[in-house]
């Protein structure tokens, strides 16, 4: 029904294991662009959730969530 992956183990908690194996490794990488990449990778991460959410929204459920629709103005007849 859905396209997103159904896995009972996250992966994306291992990422952050960079750090320890930089520095017991001694791979000599600086912390300061260990984390920076690690923010963006997080922050892709999250946006890839969020546009797969809005893809399904808007499919399954037939709602647009990205547009904005002014209610109309309903014309109604009087009758004599």
């Amino acid at each position: 029904m859905t396209r997103q992956d159904n896995s009972p183990l996250p992966y994306e908690p291992f990422q952050y294991l960079i750090l320890p194996a930089n520095k017991y490794l001694n791979l000599g990488l600086r912390e300061d662009y260990l984390l920076l990449g690690l923010c963006f990778l997080s922050t892709c991460q999250f946006l890839h959730f969020v546009i797969g959410v809005i893809y399904q929204i808007t499919t399954h459920l037939n709602i647009n969530c990205l547009s904005y629709n002014p209610p109309r103005e309903e014309t109604t007849k009087k009758i004599d």
